[in-house]
């Protein structure tokens, strides 16, 4: 048994020592390329920097709306309806962040007021952010 350890040992032992100037064979010897160096990119300064989007203007309607609710006191019904205009313009404006809109169907509210405000709170990041 001993005899068969040795030998992988000795084998092992030789097959790293032909990798090793295997590799060193191979390695060649850097050349250096003189050229002409480039010159420095140059700004172009007649391209203007890009405007901030603009809000749609549903969605600004939308959040006025709510706004307006809100500091009028809103019946359940109203903040339903408010709710669910904005979801539709939302839908047919911005499709990408109705789901983030939508997150608060799941969340339990104290009332109609503190719901109101907790979408009136998303659609102003919306507004804000991804529009």
């Amino acid at each position: 048994m001993a005899a068969l350890i040795g030998l992988a040992l000795g084998l092992l032992v030789a097959l790293l020592v032909a990798w090793a100037l295997a590799a060193e064979e191979d390695v060649a010897a850097p050349t250096v390329v003189r050229d002409v160096e480039p010159e420095p990119p140059v700004p172009d300064a007649t391209a203007p920097a890009p405007a901030p989007a603009e809000p749609p203007a549903e969605l600004s309607a939308r959040l006025e709306e709510g706004r307006d609710l809100a500091a009028a006191g809103a019946q359940p019904g109203d903040v339903d309806a408010w709710i669910d205009a904005t979801r539709r313009t939302l839908s047919e404006r911005r499709p990408g962040v109705l789901g983030y809109f939508d997150a608060l169907r799941s969340r339990n509210f104290a009332d109609d007021g503190a719901r109101l405000d907790a979408h009136l709170a998303r659609l102003e990041t919306i507004v804000r952010d991804f529009a």
